[in-house]
């Protein structure tokens, strides 16, 4: 499957309507926010096919619905670089989002979230653009405590996959390391791997359970492509992208780093650098060795390859998968 040609299909059409007290965005019905992501909201949506005599419950599917919000990211100014320039550039986040749209459409692997639907109209009021997205119903592999700042491990995803928490993380963690695989492969980087973007689904195999979201940060990159600009989310991107000064960074290798503190965090249930501020945290990544709470000498030496501080020392990604703690 990852091998075919796709595209989301794209519609230029928006009807919006009530039926009943229920919203409806084409023949979507509006249902429970289930978050934001980087530039706007996702809310679960059922689709109904088409009415007829018969239930609608048995022509209707449940999506994730992604909206921006055209107006207020045009009028959101940041800077842009481009690959192997250190020359910013000053754009505003409606680009970044047709960017996202642009990379997210064509994506097509078992382990990525699949974007179907592009909805945007330009005649809309709202002036708003609806993507359609698989359904990540269980949620993402962990929740974050305000109150401790921890993170959990999400327990409905272990009872659905009737494992330990160490099984579940080399089934989770071996997926989303094959959709970074994909990504790699198709010269595209994410550059903000984390636990909020990894989500699980009831609604597919269990080879298809684990799906990487959100792709705000992506870029089409080659090889050697050197970066510049302060991607990702501290606390889970590596320290040279905020301390690169002019050398730039691999950005396939900030996503290795990233994937290794994912696989620390899903283990121990806490962030391995945490300051009180960004800058602090990125310190700490540059400064600090990780600290372990457990005896699996491969997981050890997994996570520290991936998180070595010297980007050239770290693996590629089908290096994490040949690894032997995967096996």
């Amino acid at each position: 499957m990852d091998n075919e040609i796709y595209e989301a299909i794209f519609r230029d059409k928006v009807e919006l309507r009530k039926e009943k007290g229920k919203k409806f965005i084409n023949e979507y019905e509006l249902k429970e926010d289930l978050g934001e992501g980087s530039f706007g909201k996702v809310k679960r949506v059922t689709r109904y096919y088409k009415e007829t005599e018969e239930s609608v419950e048995q022509n209707k599917s449940d999506y994730a619905m992604k909206i921006f919000h055209k107006t207020v990211l045009s009028h959101q100014r940041t800077c842009f670089y481009e690959s192997n320039s250190n020359d910013p550039k000053m754009t505003n986040l409606l680009e970044f989002a047709d960017n996202e749209i642009n990379i997210h459409k064509y994506l097509n692997h078992p382990n990525i979230c699949k974007l179907y639907e592009i909805i945007d109209d330009e005649d809309d009021p709202q002036q708003k653009i609806y993507l359609i997205m698989q359904l990540g119903d269980l949620g993402c592999i962990m929740n974050f405590c305000e109150i401790t700042f921890k993170y959990i491990r999400n327990q409905a995803i272990l009872d659905y996959l009737k494992m330990n928490y160490m099984q579940a993380a080399k089934l989770l963690f071996k997926q989303l390391a094959q959709a970074i695989q994909y990504l790699h492969e198709h010269n595209i980087v994410n550059r903000d791997i984390k636990i909020d973007n990894i989500i699980c689904t009831t609604l597919y195999p269990i080879n298809e359970c684990c799906k990487l979201i959100d792709f705000s940060t992506s870029r089409i990159a080659e090889k050697d492509s050197i970066f510049y600009d302060c991607a990702g989310t501290p606390g889970f991107r590596a320290p040279e992208v905020q301390f690169c000064l002019n050398d730039g960074y691999s950005p396939f290798k900030l996503d290795v780093w990233s994937f290794g503190i994912c696989l620390y965090i899903y283990i121990h249930e806490k962030l391995p650098f945490w300051g009180e501020g960004d800058l602090e945290t990125d310190l700490l990544a540059r400064d600090q060795p990780l600290q372990f709470e457990i005896q699996d000498d491969l997981l050890i030496n997994l996570i520290n390859s991936c998180c070595a501080k010297k980007p050239s020392d770290r693996p590629t990604i089908q290096e994490i998968l040949d690894h032997e703690w995967f096996k």
